[in-house]
């Protein structure tokens, strides 16, 4: 940790240094969600990922987090594309056009219970700008939506909008759409490349493992409904249409009754747990956004370096220039002081 912070006061950096630097945090912010006395740790780590992830935008450097750019706040700004999606229009027999006018709708409607509130206002806007770009083509929805991660680094990045606070119902209505809409890209993703006959699509890329995100991903949902207002309880209709589906087409299994009460007990707790709460959501949504690319990869003509053969190319010495670099400057320290 104290060589990330090093490495995060110099002002230049490599590529490669930037990927481990981003890599080390992701690891640090989803190791800190873990523990549940660490909510302050993870709360920093996430600034931290926030931090690195605008050195990276400001200096315009190519990383392999390929996915991160400032999109969702300006929506007309053309995204960072995903190197694998080429569909500029859905099939004419496809439902994702019905069920995307329904998310539109039930959206529309849970608008007048956000309120002025910056932070409310700031996600609505993102979600609107996926659904408009789902609405313009799959392509320009789904990248907007991998984008769309650094809203959640955004909401920690303010040491007083991420406190121990409880959140209001309608927070957490927001928090259920950006699940959602991970299910709904997910499906779609898996709807192309099983449409594609011109190309062969494994059978299992880790179907079973998706299978089992989205089953954690519904007990959330299942959990804050649970908690929300009977009075709120309208808005569910169209996550529970999308998960649904995702039951249908994934074989997902049922949902655990400790894994939705361990939840529901997290919400309740929200002010001690709320590492765990975002930690947990993001940490699934990211997998399964790792596995639509992948399968996407796996459909597409040319395949692209793995991560795997992409790590294999950085050398131990940038790795360890970049997280044991505050041991030298502590020994040249050492050395003035003596």
């Amino acid at each position: 940790m104290a060589g990330l912070r090093v490495a995060c006061a110099q002002t230049h950096h490599s590529a490669a240094e930037y990927d481990i630097m981003l890599a080390t945090c992701y690891s640090l912010t989803f190791q800190s969600a873990l523990l549940p006395t660490d909510s302050a740790d993870f709360a920093t780590f996430v600034r931290g990922c926030a931090m690195i992830t605008e050195q990276i935008e400001k200096g315009e450097t190519q990383t392999v987090f390929g996915n991160i750019s400032r999109g969702w706040i300006a929506p007309t700004r053309q995204s960072a594309p995903s190197a694998q999606l080429d569909l500029d229009t859905y099939p004419e027999d496809s439902h994702f056009k019905v069920s995307l006018s329904k998310g539109i709708v039930s959206l529309c409607a849970i608008q007048a219970h956000i309120g002025p509130r910056y932070r409310g206002l700031s996600f609505l806007i993102s979600l609107q700008s996926v659904f408009s770009g789902l609405q313009v083509s799959p392509r320009t929805g789904y990248n907007r939506f991998l984008n769309y991660y650094t809203v959640w680094f955004k909401v920690a990045a303010d040491r007083e909008t991420f406190s121990g606070h409880s959140p209001d119902s309608e927070s957490q209505l927001l928090w259920m759409f950006f699940i959602c809409l991970q299910i709904f890209t997910t499906l779609l993703i898996d709807d192309v490349c099983s449409r594609n006959t011109h190309r062969q699509r494994p059978p299992d890329i880790g179907r079973p493992t998706a299978a089992r995100k989205i089953r954690r991903l519904m007990e959330w949902l299942y959990a804050i409904e649970a908690m929300a207002p009977i009075s709120l309880h309208k808005h569910f209709a169209w996550p529970r249409l999308v998960f649904d589906e995702a039951i249908s087409r994934f074989d997902v299994p049922m949902v655990s009754e400790s894994g939705l009460q361990a939840k529901t007990t997290a919400l309740c707790n929200y002010a001690s747990r709320s590492h765990y709460i975002f930690g947990d959501i993001l940490e699934l949504s990211a997998s399964l956004a790792n596995w639509t690319e992948e399968l996407l990869t796996h459909s597409s003509h040319e395949r692209g370096p793995s991560a795997k053969e992409y790590w294999d190319t950085i050398s131990a010495q940038t790795i360890i220039g970049v997280l044991e670099h505050d041991q030298r400057i502590n020994r040249t320290e050492s050395l003035h002081l003596m």
